[in-house]
């Protein structure tokens, strides 16, 4: 189902590649465009942020010793 244009959006995106663990991004914003894909029922949006994206801090347990 498409997000409809104009709706506000939390988001997260996970980013991997050649790290040992993926980076986790999060954000928030409006829909400003929505592009429905050739392939249904996938779709593609263009989010105006209204903060910026920022990297989710990955969580580290303090030091046992």
């Amino acid at each position: 189902m498409a997000i409809p244009q104009h709706s506000t959006v939390n988001f997260v995106i996970s980013l991997s590649g050649r790290t040992v663990r993926p980076v986790e991004l999060i954000g928030e914003g409006r829909v400003v465009r929505v592009e429905h894909a050739k392939a249904a029922p996938k779709f593609m949006v263009a989010i105006e942020c209204s903060k910026p994206i920022t990297q989710i801090e990955p969580y580290l347990p303090a030091d046992s010793s």
